[in-house]
């Protein structure tokens, strides 16, 4: 089987997905929008040192001198609620946005191509289901027939067709191309990357690239343009009437004004360098893919 999955070029996959970036964007500047819209302005300037102690927005000289402390540097050892709402949002964004039903047919329909086409690919379909072979070249049209005809696209049902009646190697990759689009296959798919989207490994990466992109940074610039103050002259005794000022007047509005440009400044930023979390995603398919469907043509060939 590892030789069947490096044999895939994962080249196709991949473009695709990064033809689909603009909707990763959306869909993390959505989920960020929507975290720090909900919160409030309490909750969103409270601010955890290293040691997991919070320190709640208050209008006194001591927490605006730590809230001057955090926006004058990336590495204060303090952290911000907008900030891990914003890693907290981006994962789950990426993770529901790389498990959607739209993205796994997507890729299910380029990897059946391929096995159409290739005939390194034929053989070793070939190899690794050898009996299921035999009875496709004796029934390869019933046997195609229960494992359904009309699904997938119309380009990629005539290239199933055209292959099945080819050589044995044709006739399997045929069949492995429509199995990938049955809805039972799709259920065992679905399954198996989720477990492997869900793992810590692929939640770390995703952390990783949100830190790539510099989101303390970009969480600290923004609240520095919203309090209105310059970078410069952060000082506690500069910051502090602007916290009173937010605190008593526009505690409603910041939430919204926070999150619709953390938003947009993030889920850019994450769009621009995906390449990581695509190519850990086309991996995790291609593994759950091919198990799923060639455990499918065994159980079927022995009913």
């Amino acid at each position: 089987m590892s030789q069947l999955k490096q044999s895939i070029d994962r080249d196709p996959l991949l473009a695709r997905l990064g033809e689909r970036r603009s909707e990763l964007r959306e869909e993390i500047a959505t989920e960020i929008r929507g975290r720090i819209a909900g919160l409030s302005t309490l909750e969103l300037l409270t601010l955890t040192t290293a040691s997991g102690q919070t320190l709640p927005p208050k209008v006194s000289a001591s927490y605006a001198g730590q809230l001057a402390k955090y926006l004058r540097s990336p590495d204060s050892g303090l952290s911000s609620r907008v900030e891990t709402v914003t890693q907290e949002a981006v994962v789950a964004a990426a993770l529901r946005f790389y498990q959607s039903d739209d993205v796994v047919d997507d890729l299910s329909e380029h990897l059946g191509r391929q096995i159409v086409q290739r005939a390194d690919i034929q053989a070793l379909l070939a190899k690794e289901l050898s009996a299921v072979g035999k009875m496709i070249g004796r029934e390869g049209k019933d046997f195609l027939a229960v494992a359904g005809k009309n699904t997938g696209s119309q380009a990629l049902q005539q290239a199933v067709s055209s292959a099945l009646h080819t050589s044995v190697g044709s006739a399997l990759a045929a069949l492995v191309a429509k199995a990938l689009t049955l809805p039972v296959v799709k259920v065992a798919i679905a399954k198996a990357l989720a477990a492997a989207l869900a793992s810590a490994a692929f939640q770390k990466l995703v952390l990783i690239a949100a830190k790539k992109v510099g989101v303390t940074v970009i969480v600290q610039m923004i609240l520095v343009k919203l309090l209105g103050v310059s970078s410069a002259g952060l000082l506690g005794i500069v910051v502090l009437p602007v916290i009173a000022a937010i605190l008593y007047h526009e505690y409603r509005q910041f939430p919204a004004k926070v999150g619709n440009q953390v938003a947009e400044a993030v889920s850019a930023r994450i769009a621009e360098s995906g390449d990581e979390l695509d190519d850990a995603v086309v991996g995790a398919y291609l593994d759950s893919a091919l198990d799923a469907v060639i455990d499918y043509i065994r159980d079927l060939a022995v009913q």
